[in-house]
């Protein structure tokens, strides 16, 4: 079908076929998107990424491999850290539990070598994520009474307290080992 049989544009031409409400580009790239799924997804992405490196712009972040050099991570990025170091210095720190009720020594002093930075950030993480425990449930507080943008300020605030800590936690882990 031609261009001028669907109309002058592709938005115009999805009216003609009835398909009024769909007639915004940001409609029809959320169809493509829809239909096509990841194929449509990459050639959109390269696309864009190779229109920013023609105009000496270029996302970092809107490259998966160099993204995972230079990229800064996400907020979520960030929480998966630090729920890894959490679980990192609380099994090290539940292993010297057990080496001192079984008074196992070589198993307190192998855990002491392999886990000495987890260890010595388990108090540390753990007053901080008991903080953040009352930071979110202020957060959820404050959203249910409708003043999301506290809520929000509060989440980011958590964000930043775990960045902080997971920083701490990093610095030990490698001056550790």
């Amino acid at each position: 079908m031609s261009s001028t049989a669907m109309g002058s544009t592709p938005a115009k031409g999805l009216g003609l076929i009835g398909l009024e409400p769909l007639a915004s580009p940001e409609s029809v790239n959320h169809l493509l998107r829809a239909m096509f799924g990841g194929p449509y997804s990459v050639a959109t992405d390269e696309q864009k990424t190779l229109m920013g490196i023609s105009e000496g712009k270029v996302d970092t972040n809107a490259l998966p491999i160099v993204r995972r050099f230079v990229g800064r991570a996400d907020d979520r990025s960030y929480g998966m850290l630090y729920r890894d170091a959490i679980n990192a210095s609380a099994l090290a720190h539940e292993e010297m539990k057990l080496a001192a009720k079984t008074g196992n020594r070589e198993l307190a002093e192998r855990t002491r070598t392999e886990y000495g930075p987890e260890l010595q950030s388990y108090s540390d993480l753990s007053r901080t994520e008991f903080m953040l425990k009352k930071m979110r449930s202020r957060a959820k507080e404050i959203e249910a009474r409708g003043d999301k943008e506290g809520a929000d300020r509060i989440r980011e605030q958590v964000v930043q307290r775990q960045r902080e800590a997971l920083g701490r936690y990093m610095k030990r882990v490698d001056s550790g080992k």
